[in-house]
């Protein structure tokens, strides 16, 4: 798939969830809750490794920094909301 067609997928994608929000939730919840778990259950086993608590200070540390290298580089650009995507 080329680059072009990932970039209308998902635009069909976001707009989908724009105009059916409750059924879009619904349909991702498992799935975002799935990751969730995956992810709590992957720091839990790496807490338990040598050094293994370090690391995840470290990874925790750098995705809260501002300075990010891959947020906003030239291939991504960072989603902005406009008053028009808002909910009242």
């Amino acid at each position: 798939m080329k680059a072009n067609e990932r970039m209308e997928t998902v635009e069909r994608q976001a707009l989908y969830c724009k105009t059916h929000m409750k059924k879009s939730q619904q349909q991702l919840a498992p799935f975002i809750n799935a990751q969730i778990e995956n992810a709590n259950e992957f720091y839990k086993k790496l807490a338990k490794t040598k050094n293994g608590k370090e690391k995840i200070r470290q990874i925790k540390k750098q995705r809260s920094s501002p300075l990010n290298k891959n947020f906003g580089s030239a291939k991504t650009k960072p989603f902005k909301r406009s008053h028009k995507d808002r909910e009242i």
